[in-house]
């Protein structure tokens, strides 16, 4: 397959993947460079990839040319008129840092910048990041996300919009609670520094790199943690590298998905086999930051086998207003076992993050976690996921009944 080929299959996977998130694509432009000097766009969520000169690109569509002349790091441009940045542009101003991935991957705060600016621009994203723009020579307002890659450009659009999502109706909730900014700044820098470079680095195992042999019904299990992480992202669930799935292997171990690997490139053998007493594991590759929280969940709840950390949109404006969800109705209060409280914040991967994730699921099977995003219990996966969509259909459903007028449908 030609670099042309495999960059215009790009461009339909990642459309579709925003339109499965609820991304609004009409007047949308997704761009990706290739060969050089081509480029390859695809209109309004459409089915045909077209390929265009610097010219033809610079005729059509003068501010996403402008962007790729400004930095040959990007060669990922993608700008839509998404719902709820659509509004927040509109507005004016920034989004201050509501949720911590906002802050890691975005920057301290949502910025609002015409996308024919691309001094400012680049100066904003960095070359890897995205911001709101408001009306601007017949544009419509918006967002701008860019990358060295699609998937870059695609997680940033949907942090950014699930950031305007929480701007705009934590109103509902009595508004969202910003961290503080020295933490967000401190957040931002080490992302750039660190975590989002894993993705690019990271090197896969295979059984060679693994000290004993697998059976193979525990390389199912594994598989079948690999597709639930995909269909988590799938669902929006999660966004990126974001959230983490462990599964209760036996009485002292577990399975978690590895930390800042793609859900769709991980193999069976990067799952990582945790001690649940000890937290040591095994293999070169590094189970998620999170796994102190996993661990401790499955140590005090017997009953517990699968545990997902996930970024849902609707939970996540409950997480940013630090209030709790009330299951919308008996099935998913049953499902959920009762209110989805609320863990205080700590920093990501921290133990007081731990402390109070734990704290906060007891006989409930979820929590809503402060300026981050949630957690659930599950006996198997398969629960675990049905709790995961009900306490986000639960927040959407609060939302709508505390003034559906209010809300962007």
């Amino acid at each position: 397959m030609t670099e042309k080929q495999e960059t215009a299959e790009s461009l339909l996977d990642y459309s579709g993947r925003l339109k499965t998130a609820g991304m609004d694509l009409d007047n949308s432009v997704i761009a990706a460079r290739f060969n050089g000097g081509q480029f390859l766009i695809l209109e309004n969520g459409g089915e045909n990839a077209e390929v265009l000169t610097r010219v033809e690109l610079l005729r059509r569509h003068p501010a996403v040319y402008g962007i790729f002349r400004r930095s040959r790091k990007v060669n990922a441009v993608i700008r839509a008129a998404s719902k709820f940045c659509s509004v927040a542009a509109e507005a004016g101003g920034r989004i201050p840092p509501v949720l911590d991935d906002m802050a890691q991957i975005i920057g301290v705060f949502v910025k609002n910048c015409s996308p024919f600016n691309t001094f400012r621009l680049h100066r904003i994203t960095g070359g890897n990041g995205a911001c709101l723009t408001g009306p601007s020579k017949g544009l419509a307002p918006g967002l701008l996300a860019v990358g060295a890659d699609l998937r870059t450009a695609y997680t940033a659009a949907l942090v950014i919009e699930k950031a305007a999502q929480v701007h705009v109706q934590a109103g509902l909730l009595g508004g969202a609670k910003p961290l503080p900014l020295i933490e967000a700044l401190l957040m931002h820098i080490a992302y750039k520094l660190a975590y989002s470079k894993k993705a690019a680095a990271v090197k896969h195992q295979s059984a060679s790199d693994i000290d004993r042999k697998i059976e193979q019904d525990e390389l199912k299990l594994r598989g079948e943690i690999i597709s639930l992480g995909n269909r988590l992202v799938e669902s929006n669930l999660v966004q990126g590298t974001w959230g983490n799935i462990s599964v209760r292997l036996d009485e002292d171990y577990m399975l978690c998905t590895p930390s800042g690997m793609d859900y769709s490139t991980i193999n069976e053998y990067d799952i990582v086999r945790v001690n649940i007493s000890t937290l040591e594991y095994e293999g070169a590759v590094k189970p998620t930051g999170e796994k102190s929280f996993h661990a401790a969940l499955l140590a005090s709840h017997p009953d517990v086998n699968c545990i997902i950390h996930s970024h849902p949109s609707n939970c996540s404006v409950f997480a940013a207003a630090h209030k709790q969800i009330i299951p919308f109705d008996l099935e998913s209060r049953t499902l959920l076992g009762g209110e989805i409280r609320l863990a205080g914040y700590g920093l990501p991967s921290s133990k007081r993050l731990s402390d109070n994730v734990v704290s906060a699921i007891r006989e409930n099977r979820a929590c809503v976690m402060e300026n981050h995003g949630m957690a659930v219990c599950g006996t198997n996966m398969e629960d675990a996921f049905a709790k995961c969509r009900a306490a986000e259909k639960s927040a959407e459903e609060q939302l709508k009944s505390l003034g559906k007028e209010k809300i962007i449908v």
